[in-house]
């Protein structure tokens, strides 16, 4: 829909999964238990793209793809694990002592005292060689619920402590430098040393498709820096407002990023606005404008190969999730 007009301006051509999509089942020995996880993925040049389905399964687990490999890392019952959705296998990806902890020993603390995290948020460098994950672990020896920042060595299989801080990671640039998200502002830590500077004070979203980082300080503007010539950009466009989330495109050399639009609501009709999701390519600022589709609410959208995105909706007419196919091109 035109928003200056009203008027319908193209049809989006919108695929539902449903020869693509394939579902699986793995049973997995963890902790001392039995547990069957079920997956939905897309199988597209070779490499597996996991569906979010939020609240489709009983087990809930998060999922994030590995660079450079087929496999994926999945966070479960407060670790993490190696899932290998091709040889229909889930093995430990961590190591279960480590510098004088005992990850029995976390599991006995998290039955009789309180959950302790034994590992989450895991984050890849851009060449798979380096993994940044959260833990709790510190709670055995110092009582601090606030938790660490270890690093694992994918070469060596070394484990080591990073930092003490609470962040979100949200991409790595050619130095191995992490750029995180700590409350508010953007530091960048130096993950040999856990040295870290601040680099932006204040932004509501960050985002890190490297060169690029996107931070939204105003609503209605974008702000677009090139880590590697320092040039800043300031993108506008009149169907990009507040942005939800970031998805980034980890294709290698991918110029495009989506982000979920919330458009400025009209407090008074006192409804749920609709919500659009904008591509732009971050070489040649090019924007694509995906509205949401009839009787639906986007839940979740990602990228699942270059062009080609997973939307994840709820339709309202058959209150049940529906998962699309989008071609970017034919926006």
């Amino acid at each position: 829909i035109d928003p200056k007009t009203g008027q319908p301006t193209k049809k989006i051509d919108y695929k539902v999964l449903n020869g693509q999509k394939e579902v699986k089942k793995i049973l997995f020995e963890h902790d001392g238990k039995s547990t069957e996880l079920t997956f939905s993925y897309v199988k597209n040049n070779g490499m597996y793209n996991i569906i979010n389905e939020p609240g489709k399964y009983t087990e809930q687990y998060f999922v994030t793809q590995m660079p450079q490999s087929k496999k994926n890392i999945i966070e479960f019952n407060d670790s993490i694990y190696l899932l290998d959705i091709e040889n229909s296998s889930i093995s430990k990806f961590l190591k279960d002592e480590v510098d004088g902890y005992d990850i029995k020993k976390a599991i006995v603390y998290s039955e009789e005292k309180g959950v302790i995290t034994w590992a989450s948020n895991p984050s890849f460098n851009l060449y798979g060689t380096k993994m940044v994950f959260y833990t709790q672990r510190n709670v055995l020896k110092d009582g601090d619920s606030n938790g660490e920042f270890w690093v694992k060595d994918l070469l060596t299989g070394d484990e080591k402590f990073l930092c003490k801080k609470n962040f979100t990671a949200l991409g790595w640039d050619t130095d191995d430098n992490l750029y995180v998200e700590n409350f508010e502002s953007l530091e960048k830590i130096n993950t040999s040393n856990g040295e870290s500077e601040i680099i932006i004070p204040q932004a509501s979203s960050y985002a890190l498709s490297y060169p690029y980082l996107l931070y939204q300080v105003e609503r209605g503007h974008l702000n677009i820096v090139n880590l590697v010539t320092n040039k800043e950009t300031e993108f506008k466009h009149e169907a990009l407002y507040r942005v939800g989330f970031f998805r980034v495109n980890k294709e290698a050399d991918s110029p495009w990023i989506l982000m979920l639009n919330i458009p400025e609501s009209d407090e008074s009709l006192n409804t749920m606005p609709k919500l659009n999701v904008v591509f732009l390519n971050l070489k040649t600022m090019e924007a694509k404008v995906l509205p949401e589709p009839p009787n639906s609410q986007i839940r979740d959208c990602n990228w699942m190969g270059e062009g080609i995105v997973l939307v994840n909706v709820w339709d309202k007419s058959i209150n049940s999730e529906i998962t699309y196919t989008i071609n970017i091109n034919s926006l």
